[in-house]
C-alpha cells in the first residue's frame, strides 16, 4: 500500500501507539501534530527507527486552514485516523473556547482539506453524559434512544465558563455560517444536550459533522467511543506522559515510584462491589489495534459506523490500586476522600457491536496492562524528558 495514512495527534499517547502499529506493519505514516500535548521525542524516535520513506512529521496547527490543505497537496493520503483534540474534562469546563477551537474548528478544517478521504475519529464515551445505571453497559444507540424518548428537555452541561446556548452560538457563527450544510438541526441539538461537560459536547459536534458529511457527500467514517486508555507499548519505547498528569494509573504508579506521597480515592461508598467507582480501562495497544482495524474496514469499502471500545466489565479504583501493588511490589499509600461532584458509580461500555462486526475484543488483563505501564514509567520516570532522543 503506497499511499500514506495520516495520523493527527500522532505524537500523543494513543496516537503514537497507533502510528507505531501502522509503521510496524510496513505502512507509510504521516503524523500531524502541533505539540500542544504531544512529544517531539516521538517524532525523533520514529524518524530514527523507520526512516523518511516510511515516516514523516508535519508540525502544523489544524486551525491554520492553509497549512491543513497543504498537507494533502504534499502527500497521497488514503485514510485518516484523527486523535487531534484536547481531552481533559476539567480543563474543558474552565477553558471552553480552547476546546471549541481545537476540537471543533480544527476538525472542520481537517474535514474540508481531506476531500472525502475515509476517516476514523477517536471520539469519547463522554458523549454519553451521566446515564442512569439501568442503561449500563452502554450501547451505541443510547443517545438516539434518549433523543427519541425526549429524555432531556434541557442541556445536562454542568456549570462552566460558557453556557450551552453560547456554545451553540459559537458553532452557528463560526461553522454553520461558513458551511451552511453543517448548520445544526433539531436532532443535532437534542444530541448535544446529553454530555455533562464541554469536552463531551465538542466531540458530539464532531460526530454530527461526520454524519452530515456522510449524508451530503458520501464521506465514510468510523467514530470510536471509549473511556480510559492505559498501559504502554511492549517495546518500552513509547508510553504515557501527560503534564500535568490526571489519569489514575499513572498517578498510582507515581506513588510507587516515590514521586508522590499517596493516591486519593474519591469516594468509597458507591453502589459497587467494593464501594469505589468503576470505569473501563483499555490497553492502549488494543485501542491502537481497533483504530487500525476500523481504518482497514473503511479502506475495504465498509460503511460508516459508530463503535464502542470497552471491556464490558470495567475495573474499580480499588482494583486498580491493588493490582498496581502486586505488579510493583510497593505499598502505594491510598487515602479516601469525598466523592467528586457528578462522578457516576459505574460507566462501562458494551463493545459487542464491534466484536460482531470486526472481531475486535479487549482481552488483555488489568495486570498485563499495568505491568506494561510500570515498565514504561520505571524506565522513564520523567517521561519523554529523559528519552534520550
Amino acid at each position: 500500500m503506497n499511499d500514506a495514512i495520516l495520523v493527527t495527534g500522532g505524537a500523543g499517547y494513543i496516537g503514537s501507539h497507533t502510528a507505531r502499529r501502522l509503521l510496524e506493519a510496513g505502512r507509510r505514516v504521516i503524523v500531524v501534530d502541533n505539540f500542544s500535548t504531544g512529544h517531539r521525542a516521538v517524532g525523533s524516535l520514529f524518524r530514527e527507527i523507520y526512516g523518511p520513506e516510511k515516516f514523516q512529521l508535519e508540525e502544523i496547527d489544524l486551525l491554520d486552514q492553509g497549512a491543513a490543505a497543504a498537507v494533502f497537496d504534499r502527500h497521497e493520503i488514503s485514510g485518516i485516523i484523527d486523535f487531534a483534540a484536547r481531552s481533559l474534562v476539567g480543563e474543558s469546563q474552565q477553558q471552553p473556547r480552547l476546546y471549541f477551537e481545537q476540537n471543533v474548528l480544527a476538525f472542520c478544517n481537517l474535514v474540508a482539506a481531506s476531500d472525502g478521504v475515509p476517516i476514523v475519529k477517536s471520539s469519547t464515551a463522554a458523549s454519553y453524559g451521566e446515564p442512569d445505571a439501568k442503561y449500563v453497559p452502554l450501547a451505541e444507540s443510547y443517545q438516539q434512544n434518549c433523543v427519541d424518548d425526549g429524555q432531556f428537555a434541557t442541556s445536562q452541561l454542568r456549570p462552566a465558563e460558557v453556557t450551552f446556548d453560547e456554545l451553540l452560538g459559537w458553532y452557528e457563527n463560526e461553522v454553520a455560517e461558513h458551511a451552511p450544510s453543517l448548520a445544526l438541526q433539531d436532532d443535532d441539538r437534542e444530541h448535544l444536550k446529553i454530555p455533562t461537560n464541554v469536552y463531551g459536547i465538542t466531540k458530539v459536534m464532531d460526530e454530527r459533522i461526520l454524519h452530515r458529511c456522510g449524508r451530503r457527500e458520501g464521506r465514510r467514517f468510523v467514530a470510536l467511543r471509549y473511556f480510559n486508555a492505559a498501559g504502554a507499548d511492549g517495546s518500552g519505547l513509547i508510553g504515557e506522559d501527560h503534564d500535568p498528569e490526571s489519569h489514575l494509573i499513572p498517578l498510582v504508579l507515581q506513588v510507587a515510584l516515590g514521586q508522590r506521597e499517596q493516591i486519593v480515592i474519591f469516594g468509597d461508598d458507591y453502589a459497587t462491589e467494593d464501594g469505589t467507582a468503576v470505569r473501563d480501562y483499555i490497553s492502549v495497544d488494543e485501542l491502537a489495534d481497533a483504530h487500525v482495524k476500523t481504518l482497514d474496514y473503511l479502506l475495504g469499502g465498509g460503511a460508516s459506523q459508530t463503535f464502542n471500545l470497552g471491556t464490558r466489565n470495567g475495573y474499580s479504583v480499588r482494583q486498580i490500586i491493588e493490582t498496581a501493588r502486586r505488579v510493583t511490589g510497593e505499598e502505594i499509600v491510598a487515602e479516601t476522600g469525598p466523592r467528586r461532584s457528578g462522578d457516576p458509580a459505574l460507566l462501562v461500555a458494551d463493545a459487542g457491536k464491534i466484536e460482531q462486526a470486526l472481531g475486535w475484543r479487549s482481552t488483555e488483563t488489568l495486570e498485563q496492562t499495568i505491568t506494561s505501564a510500570w515498565n514504561w514509567h520505571r524506565g522513564h520516570p520523567d517521561g519523554y524528558g529523559d528519552a534520550g532522543v
